[in-house]
C-alpha cells in the first residue's frame, strides 16, 4: 500500500441528460428511455435546467465557456433552507406565499 493521496480531478461544468423513469415491462421490451430534460451541471449539482435540442447544445456551449475560462460558482445551488442566506425568505419563495 502507497502512502500517496489519490489523484482527484478538479470539478468541472458539464451536461448530462436525465430521463423518465421505466416500468420493469419497458426495460424488459428494451424500450428507448424519453428524455426528460438536460441539466449543467458543476461538481455533479445542477445549475440549470433545459429540454429540446436547442437548449442542450446552448448548456453545451456554456459548459464548454465555463470550463476555459475557469469559472467556478460563487454559491451552489440551495439544497434545503439552512443552505440559503436567509432561510425565512427562501421559504416564503418556493412557497409561493409574501
Amino acid at each position: 500500500m502507497s502512502n500517496e493521496l489519490p489523484i482527484t480531478d478538479p470539478p468541472r461544468w458539464s451536461v448530462r441528460t436525465k430521463y423518465h423513469s421505466q416500468s420493469k415491462e419497458e426495460k424488459r421490451r428494451k424500450e428507448e428511455p424519453v428524455i426528460k430534460h438536460h441539466e449543467l451541471t458543476f461538481g455533479g449539482v445542477s445549475h440549470e435546467k433545459g429540454k429540446g435540442e436547442g437548449e442542450l447544445e446552448r448548456l453545451r456551449s456554456l459548459a464548454i465557456i465555463f470550463n476555459r475560462r475557469q469559472v467556478i460558482p460563487r454559491r451552489l445551488a440551495v439544497e434545503c433552507a439552512a443552505d440559503a442566506p436567509n432561510a425565512r425568505i427562501y421559504l416564503q419563495k418556493i412557497s409561493g406565499l409574501r
